[in-house]
């Protein structure tokens, strides 16, 4: 048996670790694990977690027609596949390389090690162009591209792919299952492939051309913007599938310009991440230095005033007020308001 285990990376097409595990013969299994280490992190929200619900949601409606589903259980991941090693055989588990916080990075150390010893190959992809391991990014933009333009992958599953739904009920008694349920709030983008779909139509068909004049205006942005961010950002979309479709109506002679400005940004979205990557230490360390000797405590009367959106300055209340409200902020405004601070 294989193991698929997905991440950032909740969706069935151009999903390169679903596409090699279903090449190869035997049956795969499917797995999301919620973390409780990553539940409680600071870095991480209720609106986080109830996004990737419903991402989560809409691949197992999906997946019916298949006579299987995802295997979604609670636990931290070097525990989940200890388990999993007693209950069934792995020969091999596939997933996309991640990006995140070093609590992430950790946890992928600890599960390669564990894998290892239990002799169980794990197969890692790359995610959106983005590189692990490379010492400089003098050729990153050019491999970037040459990420980009290679075919979109198919999802083609065999009615024999996955494994049927008994035995994954049969696995459910050994684990905490989590409910995937949430409340709906319609202030806020549902996560899922169906809504990231449906989003990238209408402003590809129509929203795109009101993309370069409107992309710094506070309120015309939400419109004007593609809103596809939380679906890259949580694997929905793959970059890849938002840059063809962008290329495809860039090469029809359509909104030229206003699509080569968001193709950009999809790079520039990549390339910060690969940034990241390379200098992770900018988790914890300032990356301007002139803030690294800046030791002051938080007042925190003044820090609920600045989460709440009432420090009395218009701009960052007016800012936060739409976070919290909505959970967006458009391009423009972040750049002035992360200039204010």
């Amino acid at each position: 048996m294989k193991i698929v285990w997905f991440k950032r990376d909740l969706r069935l097409h151009d999903h390169e670790a679903l596409h090699e595990a279903l090449s190869t013969s035997g049956k795969t299994l499917l797995l999301y694990i919620f973390e409780p280490s990553l539940m409680k992190d600071y870095h991480y929200s209720q609106r986080h977690f109830d996004f990737i619900k419903q991402s989560l949601e809409a691949l197992q409606k999906e997946l019916l027609k298949y006579h299987t589903q995802i295997l979604i259980v609670q636990g931290e991941a070097v525990a989940v596949f200890e388990k999993l090693s007693k209950l069934i055989s792995i020969r091999a588990v596939y997933s996309h390389q991640e990006t995140g916080i070093k609590l992430t990075f950790d946890r992928d150390l600890a599960v390669a090690k564990l894998l290892k010893n239990k002799g169980i190959i794990w197969n890692e992809y790359i995610t959106n162009g983005v590189i692990r391991g490379i010492k400089n990014r003098k050729t990153w933009k050019e491999d970037w591209y040459d990420f980009m333009d290679k075919d979109c992958l198919p999802f083609q599953p065999t009615p024999r792919s996955f494994v049927k739904y008994i035995e994954i009920e049969e696995l459910e008694n050994h684990f905490e299952i989590p409910s995937i349920q949430t409340i709906h709030n319609p202030n806020f983008q549902k996560g899922g492939v169906p809504t990231a779909l449906r989003y990238m139509k209408s402003f590809f068909e129509e929203r795109v051309q009101n993309y370069s004049s409107h992309i710094s205006k506070p309120e015309l942005a939400r419109k004007g913007c593609s809103r596809l961010s939380p679906y890259i950002a949580w694997g929905n979309l793959s970059v890849r599938q938002v840059y063809t479709k962008a290329w495809e109506l860039h090469q029809q002679g359509k909104f030229k310009r206003q699509i080569s400005n968001f193709a950009s940004r999809l790079r520039w979205q990549a390339h910060f991440i690969q940034k990241f990557e390379m200098e992770c230490s900018m988790e914890f360390i300032a990356v301007n230095k002139g803030y690294r000797n800046l030791n002051q405590k938080v007042n925190e009367k003044y820090h609920k005033a600045w989460i709440t959106g009432k420090t009395g300055v218009p701009l960052v209340d007016a800012c936060m007020r739409c976070l919290n409200t909505t959970g967006y902020l458009n391009f423009r405004m972040r750049a002035l308001y992360r200039d204010w601070e």
